[in-house]
């Protein structure tokens, strides 16, 4: 049964969300809804933050912190928090995860989203971080402030985050900016993530941005927005909630893209200033394919597809008798497993980039290697096959190119079907431009893996296709008659 605590707060998430949807007020954001409302917010008592949001949309609660903070349990300011969440997820994690240290990359997320939601007349909390405080520019996007603050971080402080921002929060550099209802003023806001809200009481007042004290602790809008923001507080709260309230990877993407539809069609009925100028940026951003780990994803393709085949293909064989042989007093075969034979094709022809083709072909060997395969067939082929022998993977680097011709698929097909042993599976190292059989050969599977190049295209419509780069985009194919 939920605390009373625990209601309340859960009632304040839920007014601070109809403050941000509703359209009557100034602020509003009701164009965020899609993402904003997924969040699950779990309440969890002796967390070490009061509020933060995981990877996987959990918003993580301390209940008690949240209703005897003066600032956060005002619905205003709860909104103002929210919307910053929402824009981390609507940022991308993946551009989060692109910068090596997240502690920093929280701060530069917060810098580039704090100063744009003042500007808009959000009140957050007095203890937010604003480009002020580091003496940075207004407006800058999330990299632009992550390399400023690595600069500092390693040029003033010998790298130590702890240090630059001790030195930053206690030289009363920082003003707050917030704004309560009441007589508060900024003085008694500025504490961080302790102060009236902390019921733990190991973090003093006077230690948020611009007040003097024992040195930097993060908070919302600080550097401590959770995993969703880069940095959080309570890693092993968030991998619980994740494991009971958590999203997948592609929930949260098709709900951040969706909000970002939401948003585009917002500014078409209502108009460009109808929405701040900042979402046009994650518009943009929306429209470029997401990045694509092709090395990881080839490496992938090959174990599953060899996998497969090891395990399905088995056959009986009188090699082995069976072991009821004896007993029956006729001789059975027995079933075992068939070696997996493979073949991989180059294609030596002149459109294919000599980088491209050999980063392409060393991690087809590595990915054939870890897949247990020793040795396979080795075909060089542009419009006529130049070689085809059977090799072990060690020797490959050794072995030079030959071609540089036209490209034809037709010819290689030709031959791997003649090939004893037979291959199972063809794995294809190509830019895809060429003319390929209109059907697939009968027992080979067949991985497509495309190289970029200016005539980069699609080289059939079967088979497993791998492209080697972050444009995944490809021509349509060109079919024999």
């Amino acid at each position: 049964m939920p605390l009373p605590c625990e209601e309340e707060a859960l009632n304040l998430i839920s007014l601070g969300r109809a403050f941000v949807v509703d359209h009557t007020k100034e602020p509003c954001a009701p164009y965020i809804a899609q993402t904003l409302l997924n969040l699950t917010p779990v309440p969890r008592l002796g967390t070490k933050g009061p509020l933060g949001v995981t990877e996987q949309m959990v918003m993580i609660i301390n209940p008690v912190w949240i209703m005897e903070d003066p600032w956060l349990s005002q619905k205003h300011i709860m909104a103002a928090c929210l919307v910053h969440e929402t824009e981390h997820i609507l940022r991308g994690i993946d551009r989060l995860r692109a910068l090596p240290n997240q502690e920093i990359a929280n701060i530069a997320g917060d810098l580039a989203i704090n100063c744009c939601q003042r500007r808009e007349g959000w009140i957050l909390p007095p203890w937010v971080h604003y480009p002020e405080l580091y003496g940075f520019e207004e407006f800058l996007t999330l990299e632009q402030y992550y390399q400023l603050l690595s600069d500092m971080c390693q040029q003033s402080h010998g790298g130590s985050l702890q240090k630059m921002m001790n030195a930053l929060t206690n030289n009363g550099e920082g003003d707050g900016h917030g704004e309560g209802d009441g007589d508060q003023d900024g003085d008694e806001g500025q504490g961080s993530a302790g102060g009236a809200g902390d019921p733990g009481g190991d973090q003093d007042g006077d230690q948020g941005a611009g007040g003097k004290g024992k040195g930097w602790k993060p908070n919302i809008g600080s550097g401590a927005c959770g995993s969703v923001g880069g940095n959080s507080l309570d890693p092993q709260a968030e991998a619980e909630v994740n494991r009971e309230h958590g999203r997948s990877g592609v929930e949260v993407e098709a709900i951040r893209r969706g909000t970002l539809d939401d948003i585009e069609e917002h500014i078409e009925q209502h108009g460009r200033g109808s929405v701040p100028g900042r979402f046009s940026e994650l518009i943009k951003m929306k429209l470029k394919p997401p990045e694509i780990n092709w090395k990881a994803t080839l490496r992938k393709v090959i174990r599953r597809t060899l996998g497969m085949l090891r395990f399905g293909q088995r056959d009986y064989s009188m090699l082995r008798p069976s072991m009821s042989s004896p007993f029956l007093g006729v001789v059975l075969p027995s079933l075992i497993d068939q070696e997996i034979e493979v073949a991989v094709a180059r294609d030596t022809s002149g459109s294919m980039g000599n980088p491209q083709l050999q980063s392409a072909n060393r991690e087809t060997m590595h990915a054939a290697k870890k897949a247990g395969v020793q040795q396979f067939w080795l075909i060089d082929a542009d419009v006529i096959v130049h070689s085809c022998k059977r090799v072990k993977i060690r020797d490959v680097p050794k072995i030079p190119l030959k071609g540089r011709g036209g490209t034809d698929f037709r010819m290689v097909f030709e031959v791997v079907r003649k090939l004893r042993p037979r291959p199972n599976v063809l794995i294809y190292v190509t830019d895809g431009d060429g003319v390929a059989p209109r059907k697939p050969p009968p027992g080979i599977t067949v991985i497509w893996c495309i190289v970029r190049t200016d005539w980069a295209r699609r080289p059939a419509t079967w088979g497993t296709v791998v492209v080697c780069d972050k444009n995944q985009e490809l021509m349509e194919p060109v079919m024999e008659d």
